[in-house]
Formats: C-alpha cells, structure tokens, sequence
C-alpha cells in the first residue's frame, strides 16, 4: 500500500522553533540546527542533520525527496513523502504523517526515525537546547579524529596501515656503528700506585652481498683484538622451498632435541616457512633461546608477557643470551630493556609463537645448521682457551615440522656431534593435537647415552576459562638417570611439572610446581613470582623452594628458599633501579644487589650514582658520575670506591656513526643507530607544488614526525629532516606528519606518510611536500519565491576545474557555509543534485596573493545558469530584530552578546581569568531570557560554583530572534574538568570554545 502525504502533512509553528548545538563525546559537531518542539517529540532539519553527521544527503523540497548516502558511498538513503518511505541500503522502512514533516524550504524528521534510519541514537537535552549524538558506529568525523589522534597515541597502537616502501639491500652498504671508548685509571691500596687503561667496543650494521651484516669488535691497550665476530643474515627471502632466513659466519646452531649448543661458532643455518620476522628457534621442541650483540657493560632486562624472566649484564663478548625459556602456547611476546653504562636506556620487542598457532594445513617449518664445535671466525683471548671436547669438529642439527591436519602437526629433528672422540646422533619425533583451544603435545628423544626420552604437555590457555591463567602440566620419563641442568646435583628418571602464568589484575604473575624422582631420593621445587607497575614504579619478586627427600644413605639436604627482586621508576628529575638476590633458607643473607640513581641536574646531564656487591669477590663498590649527553657523543665521567680501600676513575664515551640520507656526510649521534632501524623524513614548503623537493622549496624546522608504532618522535632540523631512531627492524611502523606541529594553520602536508620496516643504514627518505591553504565562504539564498532569503540545509559542492569533487558542506540556518584548509588552485561551488543547473556556479581562486575569499553567494533562481556565473546582487534583506541595549551599538546578526545581569547590592570586580585553553562549560540554553536567569540562579542556589564564574551570553540568530546560553568558567582548571565535576553532581553540561 502507498502512502500520499498531503503537501503538508502537519504544520510546524514558529513559536516552537528551536536552534539546537549537535553534541558528539562532550564536543560541538555544529550549531544552531534548525529544529521544532512538535507534540511529544523534536523534528530537525533533515539536510542540516546530514551536514552536522556528515552524510551527504540532498533534500528537495519541491520534489518532496532527500538521496545520498551515509559514513560510506554504497550505504545508500533515499526518502520519498509522496510514497511514504525510506530507503536505507536497499531496505524500504514506512514512516508515518508524525515523523516527516515539510515546512517552508527544508524537510523536517523527528529525532526517533533518524535513530531507526542511521546508526546513530539522537536524544534531545531540553534544557542544555542540544542533541546528544551517540553512535552505534564510527562516523567519518570520528574515523577524522582517530586518523589525527593517532600519531599522539603512545598505547594502544594498531598495526601500519600507510603505503609501505621497502628498503632494497646493496652488495656493498655504509655501514653504522656504535663505539664505546673507556679510559680507566686505578690505585689499589696494596701497591698505592695507579694503574691506567684504555678499552673499546664496537657494533657496525650494514649491508654486504644483499644482506645484513652484524660485526663485533672488543679489545684494550693490552690486546688490539680481544674478540671479534662476523656474520651476514637475511630474513624474508621468500625463495623456492619457502626458505625465508639464511645466517652465515658466527652463528648459533639450530635448536633441537639433543646436545644444544647455545654460544657462537662458525657456520651456516638456513630456516624456512612459519610467518615470524628473523629467526625462530621453535620449529622443533618447546624450549626457546634469545641472543643478540650489545656492547661491553650493557645491563639487559627479558620480559616475558610483563613478567621478568631475566637479566644479565654483558660481558668483554659482547653478548646476551638468555636460555631454557619456557613459551606458552601461542603468542609470546618478549620485551629486551637494555640500559647502557652512559644512563642510556632503549627497548626491543620479539614476538614467538608456540603450538599450533600460525601455520596452515599443508604448512612446512624446518631448519638446517652445519658448523664447527665451539670454533668462531677470529679466535681471540675471550675463547683461546675453551675445555670442550672435539673442538673444531663438524657439528649438524636439524629439524622439520609438518601442518598435517588444522589441528595435527608432526615434528622430527636430528642432532649430530663428536662427543670424546666418538660421533653421536641423537634423533627426535613429536606431535602435537589441539581440541577446544587445549593443546596436547608427545614427543620422544633417542639418546645415544642415556637412551630414550618422553616427554608430554597438555597447555590449557586463559581463554578456556578454567582458572583464568596458561597451564601447562608436563612429564618427562628417561630411560636412564641424566642430569637435569648444567650444574645441577639431580639426575633424574623422570620430572612431572605445572606452570601457570597470566595476569591478575595489572600483575603479571607466574606459578611453577615440579616433582623430580631419581634412582635413589625424590625432590620437589616450587616457584613464585609477579611483576606489576604502581603508579610509575615497576617491580617484581620470584621466590623459589627445594625440598629433598632421604637418599639411600637415609640423610638429606636441608630444604632451600631463595629469590630475587628488582624495581625500576621513573620520575623526572629522578630514576631509580635496583635488585636484589638473596637466600632465605637454610641461612638468610643478600648474595648480589645493587642500585642505580640518576638525577637530571640540567636538559642534557645526569648525575649517576650507584652501589654494586658482588659475591665472587666480596667486594661492595660505590660509584658516581655525571652523564652528559650531547647531540654528538655522550660522555660518562665517574669515581669509585670499594670495600678494599681501592680508588678508580672511569671516563666512558659513547656515539653513532652513519650515512646521512638527504645529503653527503655523516650523521654523529649519540644515541644508537647500528642496533636498530633509523628513519628519515623531510619537511619542505612545496612552493611549485611539484610534489618533490627542488630549486625555490623550502625547508620547514621544528616540524613533529612520528612512528606511532615505536612510540619514536622528532623535529626536523634546519634542513626540515627529522630522524627518528631506535625502531625496531622486526616491525613496521607509519611515519607521519604531526599537523598541528606545522608552523601556520594555514599549511597542509599533500603526503599522509608512508609505513617502513626500518634496518640500519638502509634509511629511506620520506618526503612531506607542505602547500598552503585557503578559506571560502559564503551564503546560499534562495530566489525561488520572488525575493531573496537565506537558504538552510542547501548542500555545497566543491569542485576542481576537471569537475572533481573536493568537499562538501551543508548550509546552516542562515544560508552560511564555509570551506576549510583547501589547497591553492581553481575551484566552483555548485548546489548539489538538481539544485545544480538552477544555481550559479560562483569560480575562485585561492593563491599566496588572496587565500580567503569571503561572502560568496550562491543564489538558487530557479533557471539553468552557466558554470562560472556571478552571484546576481544580492535584495536588500529586512532588518533583523534585536533587543536595545543602553548605551550600547546594535549587535551584528551572529555576534556573541554578554547581556547584563543585576548586579549584586555592593558589586565586585570579576575576578577569574580567561581560561588558557579558550573552553568554557555550557549549562543551559533558553530562548527567554528570564528562563535563563532562573536557571542561573538555581545552579547558584546549589553552591557548586562561584557567582563570578557564571554567564549569561546572548547571541543574535537574526530572523530567529535572540539565543541565552548560561555558561561557567572553570577556576584553576580546565572547562572539561569543571563539567566532569558537576556531572557527577547530576547537572547536565558539555565544553564550547568561548
């Protein structure tokens, strides 16, 4: 059945017009949305609604019918009175004579069939005279505003989403590289004479042979070259077979069940398939290593989904190497903390996944080494003199897993050594099964030793929801007794074990209980421990137990309690970090602790002070130093006293070197390029608009990059560079422009920004061409009646000389519309729809000479007119009524008003300064006067504010008549504060610029 509506279908009185501000998360969308209290309900302006939400939607009135579309092109709305219906995304929804309404040059609907019609809930707030706006999607003013926001988050960031450019490797690369020079000087009490030395380290990243190199280099006045090493890598090669990662020179042979083998020697090792960024030593096993270069006396923390697993200091090999790490089913996410001697402090993220995570059925994981036992490319004094066995020897391992089924996957590795003179395989199968989120995994080890190894996990995730943590119960069974760790007094037959770990609450906590049987004695263990941050304190605990049963002597070791506890803050001016190892059981005493301070004295210097004990020497040492860092070099000058009465001084230096992108030369930093990515952005006035930086351009300083996703920013320099380090190699991150960092409003960058995988020295130059903009504005009106008025809800086409379109905006009550940030160049403005060829089409033309173009009318006169067209001259319009003020001159239609209050019997200065954000808090809006008044005096009659923080302010709406807003504003503080406030004293209210 179709419904006709009469032309109109209920009158709308202009005793209820109302002018409504459209509020979205406590901001105005717009203002003075033509709306009418009809009945029970507000109808409002369908076309005003439309630009307030913008949706481009096109009402004709004459024809009785509105079309465009909503948040995306294919999102569809089509609103037709004759037929009584909406169309919305190909889905027709009936309305009623109450719901849509024609009044005068606009259509009108209520404010509950936009909610049915939008996914969007509009609540009418009589008293504040505004519409909240609730989204039950993003809108495109809210995708604007996380796209903005997004470059200031530090949390929460997403993965890269802009245009990806790749940096192609070279056969011979500059390299970068970190150096540390130390000179010491040392008096020992024993002797009284000073002893003085000089050391250095070096870490140099480039490219050689399409590759990433790594080199090491360490030595002092007594050795050029205590140690060197060397190695050439590449990840994501995509060849034939899915072979992904090759590593050759000094390597660490492949993980797998059998004789590992943890430290460098000289090989090759080839890995293919999986999807992780590197190397990943969880193709075969459930044991992950996690090594890399540092340089000498970097402290390095390993977090383990927020819980400290680990810290080492490095030493004269310039390596790290945590082992035995235990990963949960799925993702494991491990942060690297390093600290350097100099207070410098950075982070890495490496990301591993467990189980059966990522692969797909059919999916192939595998991994190859061949290298010399405990050999290295350069044998210097920190390895001349090892104790192993068969040094030299060849040693292979191997390994594969297969993707049988979605939830089946089957794994074989094999290990091959000279062990005391006699070759050795050891060889391994194991399969894992996954039934609702539960991983079950078997696995056998064939030991030429000790003879067969089971071992079997069931992994139970936090999501199965059974205690809210990651279980993993565990068995080992061997055929014969082994030991357990290196250095350990258990040789076992066999291990049964739990592991829990998750968060509780913001703490990240981990749990571990083990059973140990051996031929003649049984022992347990226990673990605990958490890592949370307070405030801005980070800290953590692990306290360990053993228990021993009666060997077949009938004695037993006394039981064992130990543990550790670190903590580290940050709080400008002051750092602080320390730890702790110490035994409570059988005897209680601290083995190992110290602490580190550092004061910040001035931008760029530290004062450093510290205390370290160590047990192997039984020595307490005290230090302090000062740590200046300069944009070149960072300097670390210290004394020292230990416990022997002994004196040392230490000066330490610190810098990067390496390639600068833009020009020749070579950038000195002095934080570190050659560990991690460095990229580069250039910031320049495109004054040829050639979108490219040439002859006449200009660079543009102090200029915000940022690389969300590595949490990294800088400002460009006099040149416009920026260069932003410290981003990690294994993630991608946007680079972008921080437009609010520009130097005038009026300037646009042409290039949202690329997103790179940065690697040292392989820096790619992103360009930022930065062009002026331009305003217009004007007014639509309409002719159409014989005289000239101001025409609301008309929607504005922008348009390039080609005919494309640049934007769109919705006129307001009084016809006004206004385009922003538009890039110099030749534009039209055009009605939208059939309104198009009945309207002139005014040209302009934004340049440096004229960049605003104001008062540009629009009149829709009901004939065709030429594109280009001038606007007729405009009908003298009637005067707009006003209120007389006393001694005052007549308010210009649109200006802000501050209608006089009574004042008090004995009236005091106005004493609350101008707020310096320009905000303040709306309370209530009343087309009378006398009602805003009333409103003012009850919010006062609560004593929730002073009397001289509230206004009343008047704003001429022309032929509407006069608008009363009650504002307040805020005191020592900001308006968003002021309004939290009073909300939660029930009294209703949102932020406006003042």
């Amino acid at each position: 059945m179709t419904v006709s509506f009469p032309l109109q279908a209920a009158a709308l009185k202009e005793d209820d017009l109302l002018l409504l501000d459209f509020v979205l998360d406590h901001q105005r969308l717009a203002t003075s949305i033509t709306a009418y209290a009809h009945g029970n309900t507000t109808v409002v302006s369908l076309a005003e609604t439309g630009g307030a939400l913008e949706f481009p939607i096109v009402v004709d009135p004459v024809a009785r019918t509105a079309s465009g579309w909503f948040i995306r092109p294919e999102r569809t709305f089509t609103l037709n009175m004759d037929g009584g219906f909406v169309e919305v995304e190909g889905r027709r929804i009936p309305f009623s004579p109450e719901e849509v309404f024609l009044h005068q040059d606009g259509i009108f609907v209520s404010v509950e069939a936009l909610s049915k019609w939008f996914p969007v809930d509009l609540r009418y707030q009589s008293t504040l005279l505004s519409i909240d706006v609730v989204p039950r999607e993003r809108l495109p003013v809210q995708e604007r505003q996380a796209r903005r926001d997004s470059a200031h988050q530090a949390y929460s960031i997403g993965p890269a989403t802009l245009p990806f450019i790749d940096s192609p490797y070279r056969f011979i690369g500059p390299h970068a590289a970190d150096i540390g020079l130390g000179y010491s000087i040392r008096r020992p009490v024993a002797t009284g004479k000073p002893t003085t030395g000089l050391s250095y380290s070096a870490l140099l990243s480039g490219d050689i042979a399409y590759m990433d190199s790594h080199i090491y280099l360490n030595g002092n006045h007594n050795d050029a070259l205590s140690d060197a090493r060397f190695s050439l890598s590449r990840d994501n090669l995509g060849l034939p077979l899915g072979l992904r990662y090759v590593e050759i020179g000094d390597i660490v042979p492949a993980l797998v069940p059998g004789v590992s083998y943890s430290n460098v020697e000289r090989g090759i090792l080839i890995q293919g398939g999986g999807v992780v960024a590197g190397r990943d030593d969880l193709i075969v096993g459930d044991i992950l290593n996690i090594s890399g270069n540092a340089l000498e006396g970097w402290d390095v923390e390993l977090f383990q989904n927020g819980m400290r697993v680990g810290f080492q200091t490095v030493g004269t090999d310039g390596r790290y190497n945590f082992t035995n790490l235990d990963p949960l089913s799925g993702e494991n996410k491990f942060e690297l903390v390093f600290y350097g001697p100099a207070g410098e402090r950075r982070t890495e993220t490496v990301t591993r996944y467990s189980g059966l995570g990522m692969d797909q059925p059919g999916g192939v994981r595998y991994q190859f080494s061949a290298s010399q036992k405990g050999e290295q490319l350069y044998t210097g004094s920190s390895t001349a003199n090892q104790t192993m066995s068969d040094l030299g020897s060849l040693r292979l391992a191997a390994g594969v897993q297969v993707r049988v089924l979605p939830k089946l996957s089957l794994s074989g590795a094999w290990n091959n050594l000279m062990i005391n003179g006699e070759r050795l395989n050891y060889y391994s199968l194991g399969s894992s099964a996954a039934w609702n989120d539960i991983t079950f995994s078997l696995g056998a080890t064939s030991d030429p030793l000790t003879g067969t190894r089971w071992d079997g996990s069931v992994q139970l995730p936090a999501k199965a929801q059974i205690w809210g943590f990651d279980t993993r119960f565990s068995h080992s069974q061997y055929a014969q007794a082994v030991q357990a760790d290196a250095g350990s007094t258990l040789n076992l037959t066999s291990r049964t074990g739990l592991t829990m770990s998750g968060p509780i609450g913001s703490t990240s906590a981990l749990f571990s209980l083990f059973h140990n049987r051996e031929l003649t004695r049984r022992s347990n263990s226990a673990s605990a421990g958490f890592t949370t941050r307070v405030n801005k304190i980070t800290f953590g605990n692990t306290l360990n137990y053993y228990q021993f049963g009666r060997g077949a002597n009938g004695l037993s070791e006394p039981d064992q309690i130990d543990g550790n506890f670190f903590f580290s803050t940050r709080t400008n001016p002051l750092s602080i970090r320390g730890g702790l190892t110490y035994a409570l059981q059988p005897d209680t005493k601290a083995r190992q602790y110290f602490l580190d301070s550092n004061l910040s004295i001035a931008k760029d210097m530290t004062a450093d002070f510290g205390l370290t004990y160590n047990p192997n020497t039984n020595l307490t040492r005290y230090s302090s130093g000062l740590t200046w860092q300069l944009p070149q070099v960072t300097l670390s000058p210290r004394i020292s006293y230990d416990s022997n009465g002994d004196y040392s001084g230490f000066i330490y230096a610190a810098l990067s070197l390496a390639p600068r992108p833009d020009r020749a030369g070579v950038m000195v930093s002095g934080q570190s390029l050659a560990t991690s990515g460095v990229a580069a952005a250039r910031v320049f006035l495109d004054n040829d608009a050639s979108n490219s930086f040439s002859l006449g351009d200009e660079p543009l300083p102090n200029v915000t990059i940022r690389a969300p996703q590595a949490f990294r920013s800088a400002k460009t320099d006099e040149k416009g560079t920026a260069y932003l380090t410290g981003l990690s190699s294994e993630r991608a991150t946007d680079i972008m422009l921080d437009s609010n960092s520009l130097p005038n409003a009026q300037m646009s960058s042409t290039h949202a920004g690329n997103s790179v995988k940065p690697r040292p020295t392989a820096v790619k130059l992103i360009d930022f061409p930065v062009i002026p903009t331009g305003e217009i504005d004007g007014h639509v009106y309409s002719a159409l009646a014989g005289k000239q008025t101001p025409l609301a809800g008309a929607l504005v086409e922008l348009r390039k000389d080609d005919g494309k379109l640049v934007a769109f905006k919705t006129s307001t009550h009084d016809g006004f519309f206004v385009f922003e940030s538009i890039p110099y160049g030749s534009y039209s403005l055009n009605l939208a729809g059939d309104r198009r060829t009945k309207a002139n089409q005014p040209g302009v033309n934004l340049n440096r000479e004229k960049n605003l173009h104001s008062d540009i009318d629009i009149i829709l006169g009901g004939k065709e007119m030429p594109t280009g067209s001038s606007a007729p001259v405009r009908a003298a319009t009637p005067p707009q009524p006003v209120v007389p003020q006393p001694l005052a001159p007549t308010p210009i239609a649109g200006t802000p008003v501050t209608t006089p209050v009574p004042p008090p019997p004995a009236p005091l200065p106005r004493t609350v300064p101008k707020p310096a954000d320009g905000r303040v808090v709306q309370l209530g809006a009343f087309a009378n006067i006398d009602s805003a008044k009333a409103y003012r005096d009850k919010l006062l009659s609560l004593g929730l504010m002073q009397a001289e923080q509230i206004d009343i302010v008047t704003v001429d709406l022309g032929r509407h008549g006069l608008f009363h807003r009650v504002v307040a504003t805020p005191i020592g503080g900001n308006a968003e504060s002021l309004c939290s406030s009073l909300k939660a004293q029930r009294v209703e209210c949102f932020t406006i610029d003042q």
